[in-house]
């Protein structure tokens, strides 16, 4: 009754695919076209799997916090940040040498709710914001990382977050989106 509409090249039909298998619960992708790599968040795993799309195969992995959960590449391509749920920390990964893997303590120490990292987005400030869920209610926080000082704030946002918050930076870093 609303009328039609058509999608051109709605579907790609591949006519080769290659299977790249790894083991583990991944459940975040992103990908590096600077270096040309793929980072796969292995939860499971407490690491990223790192692949090379022109060697195509994997590299060595890089080690996070206990059950990452969602990671954010900064706007100049330098770091990978991984807010671990489990660790309550975030990792802070230098991508250039990703042996360099900072860990940030983020639970704040003026609350004693069980504030828990779950999704991160990168700013073009060298700031990183972090929504955070409690494991047994449903609300949330909302904190800036400063990735200068790996110094952790809170702040606050004119609404309530709660349920599963979503949350993505512009590919410039210059904006922060929440769907609440």
């Amino acid at each position: 009754p609303a009328g039609t509409t058509t999608l051109p090249r709605a579907f790609h039909y591949l006519a080769r695919v290659k299977d790249f298998p790894v083991a583990g619960a991944l459940n975040y992708v992103l990908y590096d076209s600077r270096r040309r790599r793929v980072y796969l968040l292995n939860a499971s795993a407490n690491r990223v799997e790192v692949f090379a799309v022109d060697a195509e195969q994997f590299l060595a992995p890089i080690p996070t916090g206990a059950f990452p959960q969602e990671m954010a590449m900064t706007p100049d391509g330098s770091r990978l940040l991984v807010a671990n749920y489990g660790g309550k920390s975030i990792s802070v990964i230098d991508l250039d040498n990703p042996t360099q893997i900072a860990t940030v303590d983020a639970t704040d120490p003026a609350e004693s709710a069980d504030h828990r990292p779950f999704h991160i987005a990168a700013t073009s400030t060298r700031k990183a914001f972090v929504t955070y869920t409690y494991p047994t209610r449903d609300n949330g926080k909302f904190r800036e990382l400063n990735l200068n000082t790996l110094s952790m704030a809170t702040r606050t946002v004119p609404f309530l977050l709660t349920g599963s918050v979503l949350m993505e930076s512009s590919r410039d870093g210059t904006r922060v989106f929440l769907a609440v």
